[in-house]
């Protein structure tokens, strides 16, 4: 469990399995081969590696859906060997909501929820948590000091990546998620983002956000199912 009022960064790698496999298009291949596996296990160390570098008291977490510590591998257990050099902790989650099965873009993106949900059980509220994908590299201390001092006063950070409302990101354009937005009776706010891999949020903003996400989830699963 992290430090209370602690910054904490997580990321996390699910494998998926024979007959789970969705469209992933920076990633050419099946989803579920070894090959495009070791792909993300090495954005693992890149991750890592720089954000250890830009961030010497954060709290790192890995959240997957296996344990490298099982695997017979050579090259998974190099892998776990820096991970555990930077003090990474791995949790190890079941994903409970994947996606409806016509769903095959980006399909693992939602074992974000599940994260979320097991944050959401030991914040504090005041504890600065980002979540992000594994396929980045941090730039260095100067940019990270200023986004933890914009998260710390907001609470809640979003990027703003797409900038075309009319662009096909994840199956439906930015438009086209406002609508199903609106379906779900969500009014508040115009749409700004289709993706899952920057979250920001302090310790009692994750809890809203993880709450609001169980009734979504929900109420999507009820409209596709309509």
């Amino acid at each position: 469990m992290p430090k209370i009022n602690q910054k904490i960064i997580a990321t996390w790698l699910y494998l998926e399995g024979i007959g789970e496999d969705g469209i992933y298009p920076q990633v050419p291949g099946s989803s579920s081969t070894s090959r495009f596996h070791d792909i993300y296990k090495r954005c693992l160390v890149t991750f890592f590696l720089s954000a250890r570098a830009a961030n010497d008291t954060a709290e790192l977490f890995l959240f997957s859906n296996i344990n490298l510590g099982l695997s017979q591998r050579d090259f998974d257990l190099s892998i776990l060997k820096i991970l555990n050099s930077l003090g990474v902790s791995i949790i190890v989650l079941p994903y409970t909501h994947t996606p409806p099965s016509e769903q095959k873009m980006w399909r693992n993106q939602f074992f974000v929820i599940d994260i979320l949900k097991h944050f959401s059980n030991f914040l504090e509220k005041d504890d600065l948590c980002l979540i992000l994908d594994s396929d980045i590299i941090w730039s260095g201390s100067a940019s990270t000091k200023k986004l933890w001092q914009d998260l710390g006063n907001v609470g809640s950070l979003i990027m703003l990546p797409i900038m075309d409302k009319d662009e096909l990101i994840n199956g439906l354009t930015i438009t086209e998620l406002q609508k199903t937005s609106n379906l779900m009776g969500n009014f508040a706010s115009p749409q700004q983002y289709a993706g899952g891999e920057f979250i920001a949020l302090r310790g009692y903003r994750l809890k809203q956000v993880y709450d609001s996400s169980e009734i979504l989830w929900k109420k999507y699963f009820s409209l596709a199912s309509s």
